[in-house]
């Protein structure tokens, strides 16, 4: 069988779909463990400077199509510090 080309990320704007699926089909994502994927999902995206077209949880996958912008230099240090506070909100009562 041959092997696929690996995928080379360009400068260039581009959408990328991504998959991830748990081992021998385990049925891990219930209810509340879909909101707190929901929730590191919005956190990682905005800490990676990435928009989530839309996304989908299953209970034993998950897809995510994102919006990766055209690269743009470097990151000023004040944009730096938002994003890390966004990928590491104040927990909540539940947590």
């Amino acid at each position: 069988m041959a092997r696929n080309r690996r995928l080379k990320i360009k400068p260039d704007a581009a959408v990328y779909h991504c998959i991830s699926r748990t081992i021998n089909g385990e049925k891990l994502f219930g209810d509340t463990e879909k909101e707190v994927m929901r929730k590191q999902l919005r956190c990682v995206a905005d800490f990676c400077g990435v928009t989530v077209v839309t996304f989908v949880l299953m209970s034993n996958h998950f897809h995510v199509l994102v919006h990766v912008p055209e690269q743009g230099g470097e990151v000023a240090d004040t944009e730096l510090v938002r994003r890390f506070k966004a990928l590491t909100p104040t927990p909540t009562l539940a947590q």
